[in-house]
């Protein structure tokens, strides 16, 4: 019976963030499924660029001796949530 109830518990909460989190917050409504990678990444990419995150990608990350490393470690969450 609780494998029933955990199984349910996640169901509910997984239709739940679908149905209550903004899309934009999600990123991209793609699911990633290993045949789909290039038509994900292209999605996740305008997404993170529109967000105007996408240099953080492409950049190498910071040293924690940079004066600007909390600033980039701010983003770096902001682009990992």
């Amino acid at each position: 019976m609780s494998d029933d109830m955990s199984s349910s518990s996640t169901l509910i909460s997984s239709s739940i963030v679908e149905t209550f989190v903004p899309k934009m917050v999600l990123g991209t409504t793609m699911k990633l499924n290993g045949s789909n990678y290039l038509l994900w990444a292209q999605a996740f990419h305008i997404f993170i660029g529109a967000l105007n995150k996408l240099a953080h990608l492409l950049q190498s990350p910071l040293t924690g001796t940079d004066p600007t490393y909390a600033t980039w470690l701010s983003s770096d969450y902001y682009v990992m949530t």
